[in-house]
C-alpha cells in the first residue's frame, strides 16, 4: 500500500490525467445511455400496445411492410420521420420497428431530437416478432 501512495506522488499528472479520462468516459456512457431509446421484447411491445395505445411505426419498404407487419402498424420510411404525418403522433408512446433492430435505434434518436419523448424500439426487430410467434397480418 505504501508503494501505491509513493507511485502516486511520483506520477501526480499521470493518475490525474487517468481520472480525467475515466470521468469523461463515464459521461460520455451517461449522455449515450441517456440517448439510446428503450428496447422492448416482443411482449413487451404488446403490453405496451394494450395498455397504453402504443403506436407502431415500421420502417421497412413498402414490399417487405406488405408481406407481414404488426397490427396496426404505420410504415414510414427514414425520410418521413421529418414530416407532419409522424409528428400528430408526438403525445403517444410509439414503438419503431425495423428487420432486425438495427435501424430503429437511429431513427429513435432522430425522433428524440425532434421531442418525442416516449420512444422504445422492438429489439430483434420484426425476426423477434415473428420468432416469438407473434400475429402479423398481410397487405397495407
Amino acid at each position: 500500500m505504501e508503494q501505491l501512495g509513493q507511485f502516486i506522488l511520483n506520477h501526480l499528472g499521470l493518475v490525474s490525467a487517468l481520472i480525467i479520462i475515466l470521468i469523461l468516459i463515464f459521461i460520455n456512457e451517461f449522455i449515450s445511455q441517456k440517448k439510446k431509446a428503450k428496447e422492448l421484447t416482443p411482449a413487451g411491445v404488446v403490453k405496451l400496445m394494450n395498455h397504453d395505445d402504443a403506436v407502431v411505426i415500421d420502417s421497412r419498404d413498402a414490399e417487405t411492410f406488405a408481406s407481414g407487419h404488426i397490427i396496426n402498424a404505420i410504415r414510414a420510411s427514414g425520410d418521413e420521420f421529418t414530416k407532419e404525418r409522424i409528428k400528430k403522433y408526438k403525445q403517444k408512446p410509439i414503438v419503431l420497428v425495423c428487420a432486425r433492430g438495427l435501424q430503429s435505434p437511429a431513427l429513435a434518436i432522430k425522433l428524440r431530437e425532434q421531442g418525442f419523448e416516449n420512444v422504445a424500439v422492438l429489439s430483434g426487430g420484426m425476426n423477434a416478432w415473428q420468432t416469438a410467434n407473434l400475429p402479423t397480418v398481410k397487405g397495407k
